[in-house]
């Protein structure tokens, strides 16, 4: 599977991404922490949360190396990946918050939040131990840049099925912006603490209550240039 003719990603039970762009090159390995599962199938109520055909998730650890410009880097990091397929459109959501956060192989959570035309679909769930837990009901509280799009940080109360309430918490390490297909979001990686125990974050977050389509033309916190780029 190939993005152009600088990017790859094959499968031989790890995920292992080679990428040879003139500014970037990597050769990292993707291993799952657990079997990858149908996100919609266990978290949301009806079973169709983004009017695709399959979506499945799972979190992991990369190892590997890469180089930026210069800078020669080792991987060895949380992570979480997806993928789906079928026709996807993103064109009736108003507002997600997509985060997912991962402590290790015995502890990852997932919440998401869809504003859209009739209300707002919350779904989630906690992987503890090998068991998925869903989370029933949540709160996200998001503080976003005078950009109005690049997050600052973000908090979270997860009310799960069996009962408990968890709260989680991160900050922002650093931030992209995507925009594909009409939908612009900023992927902001940092932090995330759950009590007291710290792991990785992936704060996705889209702001766009007009539903507008433009890409945007300002950013504060994130990067939102192709190619190498540095920090001010």
């Amino acid at each position: 599977m190939g993005w152009g003719p600088h990017l790859r990603v094959d499968f031989d039970g790890s995920a292992r991404i080679r990428a040879d762009f003139p500014d970037c090159e990597a050769e990292l390995a993707f291993t799952d922490f657990h079997p990858r599962f149908d996100y919609q199938s266990i978290a949301v109520e009806d079973g169709n949360l983004e009017r695709s055909g399959h979506h499945f998730e799972v979190s992991g650890r990369m190892t590997g190396h890469m180089r930026i410009g210069d800078q020669e880097i080792s991987v060895d990091a949380l992570g979480y990946r997806d993928r789906s397929w079928s026709h996807r459109d993103w064109t009736w959501m108003r507002g997600t918050r997509w985060w997912p956060c991962v402590f290790g192989p015995d502890l990852a959570t997932h919440v998401v939040h869809v504003a859209r035309d009739g209300g707002m679909i919350k779904a989630g769930y906690v992987w503890r131990d090998g068991k998925t837990i869903p989370v029933v009901d949540s709160d996200v509280l998001v503080a976003l840049e005078s950009d109005a799009m690049t997050p600052r940080n973000g908090q979270g109360v997860l009310h799960l099925a069996n009962g408990e309430t968890m709260h989680i918490s991160c900050d922002r390490g650093d931030a992209l912006v995507m925009h594909v297909r009409g939908y612009t979001a900023v992927e902001t990686l940092g932090t995330a603490i759950l009590n007291g125990r710290r792991g990785m974050s992936n704060l996705e977050v889209c702001t766009n209550p007009a539903g507008g389509h433009a890409e945007p033309v300002c950013a504060l916190g994130s990067n939102m240039v192709n190619g190498l780029s540095s920090r001010p």
